[in-house]
């Protein structure tokens, strides 16, 4: 029997490459990334699309071979495994985006069979990171006024890139784990960094899948290999990553501020530089 199938949903940079595949890893999950950014399912859905719209979509992505959707470049380049599967038809489908945050959503709001499993990370390393990235941040661009807009990255209301962006992504987040506790799991980065596999095991309960030897050996090998790419998901997880070195003088501390004493301020766990000394 098919499971509702899943989406892993987060900002960019913010681990959703990381956690997919360790889902990816399982013998009963098909894993497909972004179909809607796809060039086979772009503009498949949207906010006027009924529950069988969806419905027709996920049966049409299981079914669909798809470079992009199956990451045949990324595999080739050794940045993601290629997992070795018995089971011929996965029961679950999961899907991993960065994108169409409030699409997905309001999905959830009108009943759509599927389930959101929504990772945050600390704003400061996520807006960090990115800014760091040179595939993913122009070079031309100016990370003093781009650090909260994103524009520079954005091609449509449905991309989200920087600190503003954050906040809206964030704060929906919260609402839908809050109002939809049963199709919605939110998931904190930081959680997930430091143990993975007691984070990850709650993960598979909530989505009904039961522990494998593959995505233990997975979760090892992430943790141990190492590739300085940026889109790799084998790093070092002892690598400086505060993000504090990689923002403009004083946005961190813009952020800061703003999240102090709002529903937000619990992602942020980056540590706060020491102040100089003579």
């Amino acid at each position: 029997m098919m499971s509702d199938p899943i989406w892993i949903v987060g900002m960019p940079r913010s681990g959703t490459t990381w956690l997919a595949q360790m889902f990816g890893a399982h013998p009963d999950v098909l894993l497909k990334y972004d179909p809607l950014f796809s060039y086979a399912f772009s503009g498949a859905v949207d906010a006027s699309s009924s529950p069988d719209d969806w419905r027709h979509l996920f049966d049409d992505v299981r079914t669909t071979p798809d470079p992009y959707m199956d990451q045949q470049r990324p595999k080739e380049e050794g940045l993601v495994p290629t997992f070795e599967h018995g089971n011929a038809d996965p029961h679950l489908l999961v899907m991993k985006s960065n994108r169409r945050h409030h699409l997905l959503g309001s999905a959830i709001e009108r009943g759509v069979a599927m389930r959101l499993l929504l990772l945050v990370r600390d704003p400061i390393e996520t807006i960090g990171s990115w800014l760091a990235n040179p595939t993913e941040f122009p070079a031309e661009a100016d990370p003093a006024t781009e650090w909260r807009s994103g524009a520079c990255r954005k091609t449509s209301d449905d991309e989200y890139w920087g600190f503003d962006d954050w906040k809206r992504v964030a704060e929906l987040h919260l609402d839908l784990a809050d109002r939809f506790p049963e199709a919605v799991r939110l998931v904190s980065y930081a959680d997930l960094d430091a143990d993975p596999a007691t984070a990850l095991a709650g993960c598979f309960d909530w989505a009904g899948l039961a522990p494998d030897p593959q995505v233990e050996a997975f979760l090892d090998e992430s943790r141990t290999a190492h590739n300085d790419h940026p889109r790799s998901v084998y790093r070092d997880p002892n690598r400086p990553r505060s993000g504090h070195d990689r923002l403009p003088a004083g946005a961190a501390a813009a952020i800061r501020r703003e999240l102090a004493e709002s529903p937000l301020a619990r992602f942020l766990t980056a540590a706060e530089p020491r102040e100089a000394t003579a």
